[in-house]
């Protein structure tokens, strides 16, 4: 055993944390970075006799799962900080370095807080981060074979179940599907270990089973299967079926019973398909359900001004029975919009948004000129022949009916002209009313396709990934479905402006298990593709983007 004091390279050891099977763990000091960290020696008798078999097979697998940790890099697995050798007394020490995670096990942490039943939402909030880091390992050709809550590290202090961030841990047994020869000692837990694992044929499958179990366990309180020995173990994965989790824990669904049991099936191609399969059956089988009552819609009315319609607004509208309802406007909204919002166990409601059209003054159009030349050629005319009249008149009557015709010629033309300018303020305005009509059906990019990227919620310390498969439905309404992990939602009141921004909602189930929806805006990049903030009506929030 290592002495507190004693130096591993950059390592100063502090205290001694547990032993196991194959190595002893430590906490150290990485003295050049001043942090805490874990570190995994090899067992002494390695050290002490390293020609020996067992210091041989020992030796092996440290190096192996020093080999599984570094090919895999996802955020619900315990990452390997350093693997190397040191000198101690003489001899090669061989060991590993990782993160320290001071609340230690999930057993632990459970022990701590004084929990031995958990709820079946609780339940689920742990078993998508398992089921999300042993997928992670089975697509890299990697099988666990240790799957249980000791092996699942708590990284961040919570008092709550669903604000717990696991990490998976200890793949000293871990198996490579690629490699055949490897020893098939039996090296995993016996509570936890399906039927082929007893028998030295693990399978990808054999990780879903003993998470099942684990699942079992926290539901209930108590394993599946019982025994005091290898032989009672072995016959009852083997030939047992356990009792239905509901008989023990009444809270407990049939649907949950049903997701249990084919997963605890006895052969491995009775099970699911694969371990996320597994947690994607557990997660429906927990969500309630809801009611099947069709409604009729509500079709309401939203008058905008041309300002909120333009820069978008979130205005409150109350519906008939009284329901105050709030409304989210994006930017450039247009006359005739339909905002359509869906609502859980409730009538959808129909918006259609009106912009009054705001007229503003305009210039006095200018005559036409060919009018005025004729209007001037026929006042010219009149003149003339008043003249003709006046010479075989009198001079008095003269003077009289030239003032006469002159008056008559100048209304004649006056008249003409209004009339033209009528017209042409008709033309004008018919002009403008085409032009308002034309300008008020907006231009929207075109965004169907697929996107990837991330997000954050404000709580976690890690993003993880996100993918967006739009439809889009017409210029500015979309569709389809929002990947969070590894699942799938389906958009509603998808929109765009004619920016590019977009707005969409989900529904989800938060980490207390209560159903939400959760609403995701973007602003539109140069690059391509969005980035943005969500926020949820349970009031979880962050920030996202996909490209």
């Amino acid at each position: 055993m290592l002495q507190a004091g004693q130096r591993l390279d950059d390592y100063r050891i502090s205290s001694f944390v547990a032993g196991g099977g194959m190595g002893e763990i430590y906490l150290a000091e990485e003295i050049s970075l001043g942090r805490k960290v874990a570190i995994k020696v090899i067992r002494p008798e390695a050290v002490r006799y390293p020609d020996s078999e067992d210091a041989r097979k020992l030796t092996q697998l440290f190096q192996r799962e020093a080999t599984a940790i570094a090919r895999l890099n996802h955020p619900y697995i315990l990452p390997l900080y350093r693997f190397g050798q040191a000198a101690i007394d003489g001899n090669p020490l061989m060991y590993m370095v990782m993160p320290y995670c001071e609340e230690k096990s999930l057993t632990d942490w459970m022990y701590a807080h004084g929990k031995t039943v958990l709820s079946a939402q609780e339940v689920g909030h742990i078993l998508r981060q398992a089921a999300e880091a042993l997928q992670y390992a089975h697509n890299q050709g990697i099988i666990h074979l240790d799957v249980k809550p000791s092996n699942l590290l708590v990284r961040y202090h919570s008092n709550d179940v669903g604000g717990l961030n696991l990490q998976l841990t200890d793949f000293g047994v871990a198996k490579f599907s690629a490699t055949t020869g490897m020893s098939q000692t039996v090296r995993g837990s016996l509570e936890y270990m399906a039927p082929e694992y007893w028998e030295g044929h693990p399978v990808f499958a054999t990780d879903q089973y003993a998470l099942a179990v684990m699942v079992y366990k926290l539901l209930t309180g108590q394993p599946p299967f019982k025994g005091s020995g290898f032989e009672q173990f072995w016959h009852q994965h083997r030939y047992s079926s356990p009792p239905p989790p509901s008989t023990i824990n009444h809270t407990i669904s049939p649907a949950i019973d049903a997701v249990l049991v084919r997963a605890l099936a006895k052969e491995p191609g009775a099970r699911y398909p694969s371990i996320q399969a597994f947690a994607d059956a557990y997660q429906q089988a927990i969500q309630p359900q809801l009611d099947k009552t069709e409604y009729i819609p509500i079709y309401q009315t939203l008058m905008l001004s041309p300002e909120e319609a333009s820069r978008g607004t979130t205005r409150t509208i109350t519906l008939p029975s009284g329901e105050q309802l709030p409304v989210t406007v994006s930017p450039g909204a247009y006359q005739g919009q339909v905002i359509h919002i869906r609502r859980q166990n409730a009538p959808s409601v129909l918006i259609t948004i009106q912009i009054p059209i705001v007229q503003t003054p305009q210039s006095s159009p200018k005559p036409n000129r060919t009018w005025i030349f004729v209007l001037a050629a026929l006042a010219l005319v009149l003149i003339i022949g008043g003249l003709v009249i006046g010479v075989s008149a009198y001079n008095h009557q003269q003077f009289n009916n030239q003032s006469t015709a002159t008056a008559s010629a100048n209304q004649a033309t006056q008249d003409a002209i209004s009339a033209q300018q009528t017209q042409d303020a008709v033309n004008a305005q018919q002009t403008q009313d085409a032009q308002a009509t034309q300008s008020a059906q907006p231009s929207f990019p075109n965004i169907q396709g697929t996107y990837t990227g991330s997000f954050q919620s404000s709580s976690a310390s890690s993003s993880s990934q996100m993918t967006l498969d739009i439809v889009q439905q017409n210029q500015q309404d979309f569709g389809g479905t929002c990947t969070l992990g590894s699942t799938n939602f389906t958009i509603h009141n998808g929109t765009v402006d004619t920016s590019g921004n977009i707005q969409f909602s989900i529904d989800a189930t938060d980490s207390n298990g209560n159903n939400v929806t959760v609403t995701f805006t973007g602003t539109a990049q140069s690059s391509g593709g969005w980035q943005g903030s969500f926020s949820d009506t349970g009031g979880g929030q962050g920030t996202w983007s996909a490209s």
